[in-house]
């Protein structure tokens, strides 16, 4: 792979896939393809931009979090996991939806050159629509998130810790206002998916004293 920057790479793995120009639908009927099966390549230049700029977005993050890693061979999936947990904690869910299919592609393209043996993608990063399913980490997966967030700043822990107890979505969360936070009565009112919610008991009392 020689010296390549992780953007120049980028290029070379999507230049992998490429098969603009061809059918999609013939390209489904080569793959034996199913409903809810990825379709393996890249047929326009609409996807083509998307993948690489999303791309790019993980390769910065890279730079930032592990600027010790140069090559794309050295991303294992624990370093995609801590990138798609930071990603789902700031981020639309539709922006996630897109930055999981490019991380998806990157990753085709990746095993298509031989620069990787295993995926490095966690499979049960599937998305519902345009939600990421709740449930998708054990317990102590879960808990190990929240203790390196909290290295970056408390407030994120403390956030991530709230919606681990209560299940709360996490746009809900930014609407909470601290009216509707009774501490004494260890409860919160917050709007909900279409609905009013209340009675959640809080996580512990001196959670929502920190």
């Amino acid at each position: 792979m020689g010296r390549t920057t992780l953007r120049g790479q980028i290029y070379r793995v999507l230049d992998a896939i490429d098969r603009r120009g061809e059918s999609k639908h013939l390209a489904k009927q080569e793959q034996n393809w199913k409903p809810g099966d990825p379709v393996y390549g890249v047929f326009s230049d609409g996807t083509q931009n998307t993948v690489f700029d999303r791309a790019m977005t993980f390769a910065n993050w890279l730079k930032e979090y592990h600027p010790d890693i140069k090559l794309f061979r050295d991303v294992d999936d624990e370093i995609v996991r801590d990138f798609m947990a930071e990603k789902t904690a700031e981020c639309q869910p539709n922006t996630v939806q897109a930055l999981l299919s490019a991380l998806r592609k990157l990753q085709e393209g990746l095993l298509a050159m031989k620069w990787i043996r295993e995926p490095v993608v966690p499979d049960e990063w599937a998305v519902d629509g345009h939600n990421i399913p709740r449930g998708a980490y054990t317990l102590e997966d879960a808990e190990a998130i929240i203790q390196s967030m909290g290295g970056r700043g408390s407030e994120y822990a403390q956030v991530l810790r709230f919606i681990l107890a209560s299940g709360a979505r996490i746009d809900e969360v930014f609407h909470l206002r601290s009216d509707m936070v009774f501490v004494s009565e260890r409860r919160l009112n917050y709007l909900g998916k279409g609905e009013r919610l209340d009675g959640y008991e809080c996580f512990s009392r001196a959670y929502y004293l920190m």
